[in-house]
């Protein structure tokens, strides 16, 4: 029962499900983020729609198709740096209002961290990063100290099925949330 339970946590607290939280919590809380709908349906297309789009076109792919999960994961590497992108510099040409990039830019800071990290042998969770990001970013963006809370407990909840399914270590945890706060930064001080 508790595999159980901790799996249902993994699903409802993927990275694209807290993205598009993320999102309409802000489009919810604070609409002045956002030029309009319009801006609300490209950012979660940028951060959300195109980096999910490796998963049903990996087995589209002869060569991703044959190297499965890894080759899904590898595709997935790619579609997200793609939406993150596009994610920047849509905001740096359009002049977005500097809250919404911080986001974009927290995003591409803590996916360019990630890899660093992987690369160089300091293997951190890509889920904790998915799940401590948005929690910054909605604290940041909202203001509202009672947001700490709730992101204190979901991040605990995170880390246990993390733990109890086997995905990752303690240290991944932690290196992957690290990898959202100092993506964070970067993403505060480059919409400065």
């Amino acid at each position: 029962m508790k595999r159980r339970i901790a799996f249902v946590i993994r699903v409802i607290t993927l990275p694209p499900v807290m993205i598009a939280a993320l999102l309409l919590l802000c489009w919810e809380a604070k609409r002045s983020l956002f030029s309009g709908v319009g801006e609300l349906a490209l950012s979660v297309l940028f951060l959300m729609v195109l980096p999910l789009l490796a998963y049903p076109l990996q087995p589209l792919i002869p060569k991703l198709r044959a190297a499965g999960r890894q080759g899904q994961r590898n595709f997935a590497f790619v579609t997200t740096f793609v939406g993150y992108t596009a994610a920047v510099i849509y905001g740096v040409l359009e002049h977005v209002e500097p809250g919404l990039m911080v986001i974009y830019a927290s995003y591409f800071a803590s996916y360019c961290l990630l890899l660093l990290m992987n690369y160089v042998g300091l293997k951190a969770s890509g889920h904790a990063c998915g799940i401590a990001g948005p929690m910054i970013l909605a604290i940041y963006t909202l203001g509202h100290l009672w947001c700490i809370v709730p992101c204190v407990l979901l991040g605990a909840l995170v880390a246990w099925s993390s733990l109890e399914l086997g995905r990752h270590t303690a240290r991944e945890l932690i290196f992957g949330a690290l990898a959202a706060l100092v993506g964070f930064g970067a993403g505060v001080l480059t919409a400065a």
